[in-house]
């Protein structure tokens, strides 16, 4: 049973920034932050296939963002009553359900019937717009969440996977299904099982040679320890992904290497834990807090661009990290707008 549009940014791709963004949107701490909800307005207005994301904005400036681009969601329905796209109900209920959060999903807006390809269906992207969108009462979910549990490890893992772990609980919770289940809560204490106080990790220049260039400590992230298993278990339950550049894992020992972003298994975690009702546990404050400050930058103007977490385990001196005549901002650099970071959280 798969079903990514409950994944942290809707029924798009996921990706380092927009999904980080979206965890902190998703915690109190966060959510009043004007630099995170600018940066998110970006991404909806940006591209279509961001509409979905302005479910995480709050509800004002989701009506606000969503305002602008009702024209053209409106144009782009098509006779079925959902929008012409892969995976075409999963992207359509992201639609919906953001447009719900907004307060501007009006059938009068639109030329076809929202719900004609919903109704009366008992697969799961059905039964989740007929129970959270159209609000029926006697929509049957027994059948749906015995065959997400039946996929469920003795661990409480699904497929030894942090991000497929974490998705599978998204859609159990849109279901009904809270913290307190026993097999919710067996999957809640494996992710914790997965977080790091602290962790050395090492860089290199490229996926394939591992050559080392950086030794470097983390700080409370979310890491899986088996790279194949996490991205197997992400294909599994989003296959419409395909392999997730983001997603990273380490390597157990003193060889530990760090492959992709954990800023994004660090965000898929804190994203689903607390909405969940985690968001006061100590290690996820201090995980947010952690993923906060390690935004990565680029330089342009003169000036840092500071939303660019797809760089944030380490930002070379070039765009491409791999070039050995790489100039700009170096590592220290780096390191050193951190230390800042912490010193003045710290006050």
């Amino acid at each position: 049973m798969r079903f990514s549009s409950l994944s942290m940014i809707g029924p798009t791709h996921l990706r380092c920034n927009v999904g980080v963004i979206a965890a902190l949107l998703t915690h109190p701490n966060y959510q009043s932050n004007k630099e995170l909800i600018h940066e998110a307005k970006k991404f909806v207005l940006g591209h279509q296939a961001k509409w979905a994301y302005a479910f995480h904005l709050p509800k004002k400036e989701a009506h606000e963002v969503l305002s602008k681009c009702l024209p053209e969601i409106t144009r782009r329905q098509i006779s079925t009553g959902m929008w012409k796209r892969k995976d075409a109900k999963i992207y359509s209920y992201g639609i919906l359900r953001a447009l719900k959060h907004a307060e501007l999903l009006k059938q009068d807006n639109f030329r076809y019937d929202l719900y004609q390809g919903f109704r009366e269906k008992t697969d799961l992207i059905s039964i989740l717009v007929r129970k959270k969108i159209m609000n029926e009462n006697n929509v049957d979910v027994e059948k749906i969440v015995a065959e997400l549990f039946s996929t469920q490890k003795k661990n409480g893992s699904w497929f030894n996977s942090l991000s497929a772990t974490c998705i599978q609980l998204q859609i159990l919770n849109e279901l009904g299904v809270d913290a307190k289940h026993d097999l919710v809560s067996l999957a809640i204490k494996w992710l914790f099982e997965q977080y790091h106080e602290s962790f050395e990790g090492r860089a290199g220049r490229s996926l394939s040679s591992r050559e080392e260039i950086w030794r470097f400590d983390f700080e409370n992230i979310f890491l899986a320890d088996n790279y194949a298993a996490e991205q197997n278990g992400f294909r599994q339950v989003a296959p419409e992904h395909g392999r997730m550049f983001c997603i990273s894992s380490l390597l157990s020992g003193a060889d530990s290497f760090v492959m992709g972003n954990p800023a994004m298994t660090t965000a898929i975690a804190l994203y689903t834990l607390t909405r969940l009702g985690y968001g006061t546990d100590k290690r996820i404050v201090e995980a947010y807090r952690s993923l906060y400050n390690i935004r990565g930058f680029r330089e342009s103007n003169g000036e840092i661009n500071e939303f660019l977490w797809c760089a944030a385990v380490y930002n070379p001196k070039s765009t491409l990290w791999h070039d050995l005549k790489r100039r700009g901002i170096s590592f220290d650099d780096y390191l050193q707008v951190v230390r800042e970071r912490k010193v003045l959280s710290m006050k």
